[in-house]
């Protein structure tokens, strides 16, 4: 009795799919996004575009992951620096430009 052990042929992909996730993120996680890219220079946080902003939380979630960016959120959720506060709003009101449906509500 013989055994033969054959090599699959090198010019054969190995099988793949492609599976999407929904992934859920506060306002505080956007906020952290913009604060990042605004770090990284592109710009401050008012001049920056939705469709920028969303982007930018989508491939930060793909290469890092939601629980780093939880844990930047809960900076926004309780600032330590009341000197802060202009910065810090100028980031939220990026984040309600890009993500409208996490702004708070506005009562009359």
């Amino acid at each position: 009795m013989s055994i033969i052990l054959e090599k699959p042929a090198q010019s054969e992909a190995p099988a793949a799919v492609t599976i999407g996730v929904l992934i859920a993120v506060t306002r505080d996680m956007v906020a952290a996004v913009v604060d990042q890219v605004v770090a990284n220079g592109y710009g401050p946080a008012d001049s920056l575009t939705p469709e920028f902003i969303r982007e930018s939380v989508e491939i930060h979630l793909r290469a890092c992951g939601t629980l780093s960016l939880e844990e930047d959120a809960g900076y926004f959720a309780t600032p330590a620096d009341d000197s802060l506060a202009d910065y810090i709003a100028a980031i939220y009101r990026a984040v309600d430009r890009a993500c409208p449906e996490l702004a708070p509500a506005v009562t009359a």
